[in-house]
């Protein structure tokens, strides 16, 4: 008998077929996984979309079209139905140039589209409007004895940190003035099959035999199986626990980058060919190729503690970094 959580799947359809979830950004990598997941649930799910090309592959799923991503887009129509929007549109921070064109383009989607969108949700009667942040609201890094946790402070450092921190604080106002809940998830680094940005560059790396200098980088980072993040997302539809909450999520265990590289490498079955640079010749060698960063997330420590979030929602990662990082590998 196939179960979800634990619980007979029959069963969890006939619970959620009355509920309709509008997956804002669904073609994305984090946004078409939500999708599969909340429809093999039992949840109705509409994927809201700018292009639908890359989501024919998910079939039982109805497809909604918005013209634009900006603040003045009438998005009515789409939210027609809805009881509970899931987020996930913004620029990412792979995909951010610092010029001031694309700064201003980042503020006007990650901010300004969010704000439309939430607030229309609200004048419809919307009930819930969950929103995936990032864990870099709290800051670029950490000690590897204090982690994250849902105590810390926001803490933004960049301009997209800054983005979703401004997002977050624009939806928690919407949510004082309405009435409608609230729920704010941010995740580390997300991994999974199908990943691009930087992690598809370092697995494409190890998979040709290149050099990498981080042996002796002694750091601990925390991530996310895109599995695991999706599977805290759909708990955050209909959870009574998370209305008004902010979670961080993040897998079991935290690792260095030489271990999580490692992991790549066992799972591409290709030897790791890692040689000792000393960190600060990095982190300059960073500022001065405009990749500080991308160094940074490769050199320092960013720890998160989501047992908060384990224990509000009784959720335990489903899968281990170790399995992630093979299902993703499967892919490349």
């Amino acid at each position: 008998m196939k179960t979800y959580r634990g619980i007979a799947i029959e069963s969890v359809k006939q619970k959620y077929k009355n509920v309709n979830v509008l997956v804002a950004g669904a073609n994305g990598f984090i946004g078409k996984n939500l999708c599969a997941l909340l429809r093999d649930s039992g949840f109705f799910v509409v994927a809201a979309v700018r292009d639908s090309g890359s989501i024919t592959s998910l079939p039982d799923i109805q497809i909604r079209h918005f013209p634009e991503v900006v603040t003045d887009t009438n998005l009515v129509s789409l939210l027609e139905g809805i009881d509970c929007v899931v987020h996930c549109v913004g620029i990412s921070q792979s995909r951010l140039s610092f010029e001031q064109g694309r700064i201003d383009e980042l503020m006007d989607v990650n901010v300004g589209f969010t704000k439309s969108l939430a607030t229309q949700a609200a004048s419809v009667g919307i009930k819930r409007f969950v929103f995936l942040s990032s864990i870099k609201v709290n800051g670029e890094n950490t000690s590897i004895s204090e982690p994250f946790t849902n105590k810390s402070c926001a803490n933004p450092q960049t301009a997209y940190a800054l983005s979703k921190n401004e997002a977050e604080i624009v939806l928690n106002k919407i949510s004082k003035d309405t009435g409608m809940e609230i729920v704010i998830v941010r995740p580390p680094l997300v991994y999974g099959p199908g990943v691009r940005g930087n992690m598809h560059k370092i697995i494409k790396a190890i998979g040709r035999g290149v050099p990498l200098p981080f042996m002796s980088i002694h750091n601990k980072r925390s991530f996310i199986y895109v599995g695991n993040l999706i599977d805290v997302l759909a708990l955050c539809v209909s959870h009574p626990k998370a209305a008004g909450k902010t979670l961080l999520v993040s897998d079991d265990g935290d690792y260095s980058t030489a271990e999580f590289l490692q992991m790549i490498s066992e799972a591409l079955e290709q030897p790791l060919r890692l040689f000792p640079f000393p960190g600060f010749l990095i982190t300059i060698l960073g500022k001065m190729f405009g990749r500080e960063n991308q160094v940074g997330s490769l050199t320092k420590s960013l720890r998160v503690d989501c047992e908060y979030t384990r224990q509000l929602l009784e959720w335990t990662p489903s899968v281990t970094t170790e399995n992630g990082l093979k299902k993703t590998v499967e892919r490349e």
